[in-house]
């Protein structure tokens, strides 16, 4: 830094030596005829000085060329240095290139990329957008964005992409744009085979929980289906009183057949949601009152812990109030001697959180795991697909389901939804 200083005050410097020499040698020079001859010899004085001030201006303005000459040696020295590409384009052609630059280019030396139209090494495609940002810096004066990434086309016929930062200067006394590039192609290459593994592995695990999905269905199905195999071929030999029976067992095992495939086309299409504001304080009271008839079969009596406060969030009404229905009902059929069902609400952290907490046998660690698998319930006649259905409408709101259960304490259901912002 120091040794910048004192290069940048060069010119002055020797501004300054030129004055106080020119003035000495005005003075002086006539003084000294004067000393020497004993008479004044103005014609000759003139002449001396002219000459003297003339040489003591060609030993300064040599001195500031030489010094002009080395910084410009320095400073290319630095440049070409450097560790990474730097470009200078003067007028839409290459002017400074240094070794990073060449290399990075594919060319065979400098002289292969100076002269050349910038836009010559610009991927067609970029061509527009890079002539837009050019005009862009020579108007404002500022640098570019930061890291900008571009696609160039090499000499030695590849194509790399890389980050750059550009801005202008002063070029041999004119306005020029220099970028110092940073080559990111292995890095965006890297990226490209990632992602493409990632969809694979998403599509091999989409795969494998199709697979899991398709066993499951056929597995529910099969036990309908070869009930009324078996009570069809029944049929023909049955009493008419027995065919009676059958018709109505039949009925059923079609009922099961029927809700588990409308589960399935839920949870397979589900419904568009239509967002909106929704108090979630009333679609909880809304549910509770719809579920009270069922808890009072069950003698469960549900407490709410419920302020009297609006509790804001972002959604669909309807499927927001499906699941605190889903719920509530799970925590009442899994109280078949009664009990209580606590249900608060409240805000915290930036959400709206509803806590639902039984009085239930609880679950295993084991059992916990597998809740919200297809068709794994600890209900008799649970398919297992509420639960499964419940986390994607929420995921579908931003919102969260957690489960915290174990045996004999009962079960603690937490729904967590965003407060829409102000």
């Amino acid at each position: 830094m120091r040794r910048l200083r004192v290069d940048r005050m060069a010119p002055a410097v020797y501004t300054l030596y030129f004055i106080v020499a020119a003035l000495v040698w005005h003075f002086g020079a006539n003084y000294m005829l004067s000393s020497i001859y004993g008479k004044q010899w103005p014609g000759f004085s003139v002449w001396l000085r002219f000459v003297g001030m003339l040489a003591i201006g060609a030993v300064c303005t040599y001195s500031l060329s030489r010094q002009a000459r080395r910084l410009e040696l320095e400073y290319r020295t630095f440049l070409d240095d450097a560790p990474f590409p730097i470009f200078v384009h003067l007028a839409g052609r290459w002017v400074y290139a240094n070794r990073e630059a060449v290399w990075m280019l594919g060319a065979a030396s400098v002289e292969q990329i100076l002269g050349k139209p910038v836009f010559d090494v610009i991927h067609p495609d970029d061509v527009d957008e890079v002539r837009r940002e050019i005009e862009w810096i020579m108007r404002t004066g500022a640098a570019s964005k930061p890291l900008l990434e571009r696609r160039m086309r090499t000499f030695d016929g590849r194509e790399i992409v890389t980050a750059l930062l550009a801005r202008t200067i002063r070029y041999r006394g004119q306005t020029a744009i220099m970028s110092a590039h940073l080559d990111v192609t292995e890095r965006k290459r890297a990226e490209s085979q990632l992602a493409q593994a990632q969809r694979m592995l998403y599509d091999a695990e989409k795969l494998s929980a199709l697979g899991q999905l398709a066993a499951s269905v056929a597995h529910e199905i099969r036990n309908p289906l070869t009930a009324l195999i078996g009570f069809t071929k029944l049929m023909p030999q049955a009493a008419p009183e027995d065919r009676v029976r059958y018709c109505e067992i039949m009925e059923s095992e079609l009922q099961s057949i029927q809700a588990v495939v409308g589960e399935m086309l839920l949870f397979g299409k589900p419904q568009p949601i239509t967002h909106g504001q929704l108090d979630v304080r009333k679609r909880l009271e809304e549910s509770i009152a719809l579920l009270h008839a069922q808890a009072n079969m069950h003698s469960v009596e549900i407490v709410r812990q419920i302020g009297d406060e609006p509790l804001w969030t972002t959604g669909d009404s309807n499927q927001v109030k499906r699941v605190f229905i889903n719920v509530m009902k799970n925590a009442i059929e899994a109280m078949p001697q009664g009990g209580r069902l606590f249900v608060r609400a409240f805000r915290h952290d930036g959400q709206v959180v509803v806590k639902f907490t039984d009085e239930g046998p609880g679950m295993t660690s084991e059992q916990l795991e597998r809740i919200g698998s297809p068709f794994y319930s600890t209900k008799a006649s649970g398919n297992g697909l509420g639960i499964l259905i419940c986390r994607r409408i929420l995921e579908e709101h931003k919102g969260s389901l957690e489960i915290a259960s174990k045996p004999g304490k009962g079960t603690t259901v937490v729904i967590r939804l965003p407060v829409p912002s102000e």
